[in-house]
């Protein structure tokens, strides 16, 4: 497309900037050298902008007006199938948390070392195999994500003098340089049992670690001694709770995935910082009833297939902000859950919820409700008194039609 088809296209006239009244008692060649100063001075915006309609990127991500652009902080292109990323991307120079996971980029242009204000990348499932040289010259990078389906072997030697780094994930066969053990303020990483014990003298001095997901099947024993711990997620699947957990009486948040029939240890009630437990197992789990002394629970997540009813105990959490519960076989939510006032978020996923009792409306503080992939096909009108109802998804539902009192409902901004 020729410059003055960009320029009309994104509306680089005086209605944004410094305006050019094309009016017949104007000199035609004045006009002509405003436009061609300006788009001299634009020319990498032009750029970004055919680049993004290439790729079908919407103005909400990528604004099309020059002075949003340049002030842009965020930059969220998760999941567009990209394949390339052009040079004029370097000139976002006030960007600071930027997501590509997902897509198919292979390289990256050189410019993207100018994006010196980043402090969040995420460069998860691209199929790289090569650590992106760029990153090196980011010293503000906060949080580097670069692991999942990418085929990087070796991280570089530099990677040492990104001191200010606060988290790290990376692929499972990724390793260690020696200078890794200058990043001391390391608070959340994400490895395999493997990469923990080939590294255990540098993991061992992060006392600021807080957050550990192990991934694998390995599961070394010492982590029992990382004692400051106060967030642990199996992101693979587990035959049992290690018995070292136990020892991590700080523990805020704890994530169990298991592959096999398994029982919750009594140990567990004794985690008393707990405030968050997630719960996954395709077979059956025994959820025993001490889980309701839990008092300090505030967000639950169940996904447990042989999962049929709602636990008895589960109204007795009644501090429980947010409830997630998925993949299950539950079809009646009963009244003594209308005890959770305190719930914010309350998701059913994957179930065979087949209505929405009237009780709903008693959750007067929920923000947030979804029902998706479930068998409901109508809906009480209690739900018009859910006046702090932020987001309502009821996707893939046999529902014929909306009760009228939706409508006061303000507050939503997605249904």
């Amino acid at each position: 497309m020729s410059t003055r088809g960009l320029m009309s296209k994104y509306n680089l006239t005086e209605r944004q900037e410094a305006p050019i009244a094309l009016k017949k008692s104007r000199h035609l060649m004045s006009v002509a050298n405003n436009i061609l100063a300006k788009s001299q001075l634009e020319g990498w915006m032009l750029e970004l902008w055919q680049w993004a309609d290439e790729n079908y990127i919407e103005d909400e991500l990528l604004p099309r007006n020059k002075s949003a652009l340049k002030a842009l902080i965020e930059l969220n292109l998760m999941l567009m199938d990209i394949e390339r990323l052009p040079s004029a991307i370097g000139n976002l120079k006030n960007l600071k948390k930027l997501d590509l996971s997902d897509n198919d980029i292979l390289e990256f242009p050189e410019s993207m070392c100018n994006l010196k204000e980043l402090e969040f990348i995420c460069l998860d499932d691209n199929s790289l195999k090569e650590f992106p040289l760029f990153i090196k010259e980011l010293y503000k990078l906060k949080v580097l994500q670069i692991g999942k389906y990418n085929l990087i072997e070796q991280l570089p030697d530099w990677i040492g003098n990104l001191k200010d780094l606060r988290e790290l994930r990376v692929n499972k066969s990724v390793k260690f340089p020696d200078s890794i053990m200058s990043l001391v303020k390391i608070e959340k990483l994400a490895l395999t049992g493997n990469q923990l014990d080939a590294n255990k003298s540098w993991i061992k001095r992060l006392k600021n670690l807080k957050s550990l997901t192990v991934e694998g099947i390995y599961i070394p024993d010492w982590l029992g001694e990382l004692v400051q711990l106060e967030k642990l997620s199996f992101s693979w699947e587990i035959t049992e709770v290690p018995i070292w957990v136990k020892d991590l009486t700080l523990l805020k948040h704890l994530g169990l995935k298991f592959s096999r029939p398994s029982e919750l240890p009594n140990w567990l009630s004794n985690l008393n910082h707990l405030e968050s437990l997630s719960i996954a197992s395709q077979s059956f789990i025994c959820l025993p009833d001490w889980l309701g002394n839990m008092q300090n629970i505030k967000a639950l997540s169940l996904k447990i297939g042989s999962l049929a009813e709602i636990p008895k105990w589960l109204p007795n959490l009644v501090n429980l902000e947010r409830l997630f519960i998925s993949a299950s076989k539950i079809n009646v939510l009963p009244d003594s859950m209308s005890s959770l006032t305190k719930l914010k978020k309350l998701f059913f996923i994957h179930s065979n919820v087949s209505y929405v009792p009237d009780w709903i409306s008693n959750l007067v503080e929920l923000e947030e409700l979804w029902f998706l992939d479930c068998q409901i096909k109508e809906l009480p009108c209690s739900l018009g008194y859910l006046v702090n109802l932020k987001r309502l998804n009821l996707r893939r539902n046999p529902i014929s039609e909306l009760p009228e009192n939706l409508s006061h409902l303000t507050e939503i901004t997605q249904l």
